[in-house]
């Protein structure tokens, strides 16, 4: 074997170790924020400027962008995956709940109840693989908000 095989090999091993946690983040297609209209019907406004994976995983504290309407209660995102991103915390830091659609047509939502992060499907199942992954992510989550000594 050359040295440049060697190398060549070295990265290969590199960069397939490196796809996993890659992967792990999902990806987001498009958001909308969710008001309620005077009867109390739910109404979704999808919002080209609101990118939660984007704009949670800044410094600081999510917040909407500029032209969201009054009243928002929610955020609907339609995802790569139904497994919450990083810093979703922070939505729920902000007072809102996050709704996540994948292209599976499943959708989640998470919020809090009685002081803990929770993670509901609403249609359609995760995967066991999933549900371990979602149980990590929501314990992350609820450091967060943790009293600091």
């Amino acid at each position: 074997m050359s040295l440049g095989s060697n190398v060549a090999g070295m990265f290969l091993l590199v960069a397939q170790a490196a796809t996993p946690a890659l992967a792990d983040e999902p990806t987001e297609v498009s958001c909308s924020v969710i008001t309620l209209e005077s009867n109390g019907a739910p109404k979704s406004t999808p919002m080209d400027t609101l990118k939660v994976i984007e704009q949670s995983s800044r410094d600081g504290a999510f917040s909407l962008p500029r032209g969201a309407p009054k009243g928002v209660q929610a955020l609907m995102c339609k995802r790569s995956s139904i497994l919450p991103a990083a810093h979703d915390y922070k939505v729920l830091q902000a007072g809102y709940m996050l709704y996540i659609t994948d292209e599976l047509g499943r959708v989640a939502v998470i919020g809090m109840a009685e002081g803990r992060v929770q993670l509901d499907m609403l249609d359609g199942a995760m995967t066991e693989a999933e549900q371990s992954r979602a149980r990590e992510r929501l314990a992350e989550f609820q450091s967060q908000f943790q009293p600091r000594p």
